[in-house]
């Protein structure tokens, strides 16, 4: 920038090459506003989770949302809901309801007449609400609202399974690297058993040392025998968690690659999240919000329980009817027979005056319900923002971790390459190297673990901000706070 100035005071003494380095200058100062913007910008978390490296997991965390016992779960919560929006929102429409009989029967008696009914007999009906003081539009907009809430906490269910999964393939990996670490050891302790045992024939071992090589080997062999009971217990779980028939052995890989990461990545991400209305704007505060709403409805539908409800109504109905009495001249016995169709339309208000305070103690129980729906709103937002901040924290130390393990497993192989050319030379037994190729193998690990370390946090954070890419595997409704 000093050597650009230098060359633009230089420029003053002609105005065409002034007007040409201010156009200089200022191209400069937007290419760097650029690069500003472009560095401020939230990475793509597509490319930084283990599913990028491991297609695999991508496919178990696909298929987990079609067949995972949690999922079909959750999918018959959503056919109830379903159902539960139908029935709420069945009083806008007209019901219709009747009975038919046929029957032959003697209504009444006396000494000269009898009264018979016989034949067929029906009545039709049908109601419809006029005007409930909304009660009606109130109880349709809840059923409504109980399907979005099923709908989200499935999507919730889903983002957490989704977390579940991706760290208990990710310790998979690592304990699958722990057990070729414990078998390499055993070989190695066989190994040196065996040629103990050549030694000890001779009377050159004493028996203390011989024991504690024994004693040794038995316990790798232990050791081993718990990891892959731990490993073969960790696959089955997962299987189970994600609805597989089987995991191969092969779909699960010896290690994973250093995450790319950046020191700005989590505060990138955290920013672009509270610009856009942060945890108030996520389906788990939309669950809360729309219960906010079911329970000021709820209070109107109550308030109005003790108003006139207004009803259309409209009837019909068929009645035949034989009259038998005695022809006082004849003596003898005469039948009259009829037909009766009564048809009525009309408006009926029914008005519940008092209830015994059923009314009062129902707006007291939607109003405590509405003001401990609000609390837990948020108490959930003050609970997510501390776990957000909790893990951009963790995140750094996390990769502070990735950074000092790579570099130590840098060493490990040094000096690993150190001692083989030492071995070559013969300055060095063979067991060197093989304590040595123990030590890298164990910095293998260690470096393994951090980044898995690395990677579930970056999950656990993603996952929190509704950002992880696997959760597009939803219906867009079940997210969007417009559907």
């Amino acid at each position: 920038m000093q050597k650009l100035a230098r060359v633009i005071r230089a420029f003053r003494c002609s105005p065409r090459l002034g007007r040409i380095a201010g156009r200089l200058v200022t191209g400069v100062l937007i290419a760097g506003g650029l690069g500003v913007a472009a560095l401020a910008q939230p990475v793509d978390p597509a490319k930084t989770l283990p599913e990028k490296d491991v297609p695999v997991l991508a496919e178990i965390i696909a298929q987990a949302l079609r067949q995972s016992p949690r999922m079909l779960s959750k999918s018959l919560d959503l056919a109830k809901a379903d159902a539960e929006r139908i029935m709420a929102g069945s009083g806008r429409w007209p019901s219709l309801g009747g009975d038919a009989r046929a029957a032959t029967g003697t209504v009444a008696v006396s000494n000269t007449q009898s009264t018979r009914e016989e034949g067929f007999f029906y009545n039709i009906g049908l109601n419809q609400a006029l005007y409930r003081w909304g009660t009606v539009r109130a109880s349709n907009e809840i059923g409504i609202l109980q399907q979005k809430i099923a709908q989200r906490q499935n999507a919730e269910v889903y983002r957490g399974l989704v977390v579940e999964i991706r760290n208990s393939f990710l310790n998979l990996i690592y304990q699958k690297k722990a057990l070729q670490l414990t078998l390499f050891n055993l070989q190695t302790a066989e190994h040196n058993f065996a040629a103990l045992q050549e030694r000890n024939a001779l009377g050159l071992v004493a028996a203390n040392e011989f024991g504690a090589a024994q004693l040794s080997m038995q316990e790798q062999r232990l050791a081993v025998a718990r990891l892959r009971s731990t490993y073969d217990n960790g696959k089955r779980m997962l299987v189970r968690l994600a609805g597989l028939k089987s995991l191969a052995d092969e779909s699960i890989p010896d290690t994973l690659a250093r995450p790319d990461w950046t020191e700005d990545q989590a505060v990138n991400l955290v920013s672009v999240f509270e610009q856009s209305n942060g945890v108030t704007n996520t389906p788990s505060a939309m669950v809360l919000n729309y219960s906010i709403r079911k329970n000021e409805l709820d209070y109107r539908i109550a308030k109005m329980r003790l108003r006139p409800m207004v009803n259309f109504f409209a009837s019909m109905s068929v009645q035949n009817q034989s009259n038998i009495s005695v022809d006082p001249k004849t003596n003898k016995p005469v039948t009259n027979s009829m037909e009766t169709r009564n048809q009525s339309v009309g408006v009926v208000a029914n008005w519940s005056i008092f209830d015994g305070f059923y009314t009062r103690g129902m707006k007291l129980r939607t109003l405590a319900d509405k003001r401990l729906a609000e609390r837990q709103l948020q108490t959930h937002v003050e609970t997510v923002n501390d776990q957000i901040r909790s893990l951009t924290e963790q995140l750094n130390l996390a990769a502070q971790g990735v950074a000092l393990s790579e570099q130590r497993l840098e060493m490990s192989k040094g000096g690993l390459a150190f001692v083989q050319e030492e071995v070559k030379q013969g300055r060095f037994s063979a067991n060197m190297e093989d304590s040595v190729r123990s030590g890298v193998m164990q910095a293998e690990l260690t470096a393994l673990a951090n980044r898995i370390e690395l990677y579930s946090r970056w999950s656990d954070l993603v996952s929190l901000l509704w950002v992880d890419p696997m959760i597009r595997n939803l219906p867009a409704s079940y997210l969007d706070h417009d559907k």
